[in-house]
């Protein structure tokens, strides 16, 4: 009964082990990636947070800081025009998003929901730069 029960044991730890292995060994789905990124992107701007939101556009590394500022105000202006419209814009959450490894872009799809009860579907176009995914 004794070697049963370390039998069992051992072949349980050994399944254990395999299957930690194997997640441990899988790669992250780009897509999914690509659009949580591209929604922490929306949830700052929600958040009134625009700095984060621009900073995830895909401009050169180096902008001059009037633009950067002109870009951010813009952002300003758009989220006070839903706000007016709509009441604001309330949640984002992912449809779904495909990514083509080879060209380093993705297409995100995601759902704004706004304050009034309206419901928008979107597409955000990504590009992956040096490892980090950025809105086209």
């Amino acid at each position: 009964m004794k070697k049963i029960l370390s039998l069992m044991t051992f072949a349980s730890f050994v399944i254990v082990m395999m299957a930690s292995c194997d997640a441990i060994n899988k790669k992250p789905d780009p897509a999914g990636v690509a659009a949580k990124v591209c929604k922490s992107y929306y949830d700052a701007l929600i958040k009134g947070n625009v700095k984060v939101y621009v900073e995830g556009m895909n401009v050169p590394e180096k902008i001059p800081d009037g633009y950067r500022e002109e870009l951010e105000t813009n952002m300003k202006m758009f989220l006070g025009q839903m706000k007016t419209e709509h009441g604001g814009l309330k949640k984002v959450t992912i449809s779904n998003a495909k990514a083509d490894v080879k060209d380093h872009v993705a297409q995100v799809f995601l759902s704004e929901v706004f304050y009034d009860g309206t419901k928008e579907e979107i597409v955000v176009p990504m590009v992956l730069k040096k490892g980090t995914w950025y809105m086209r």
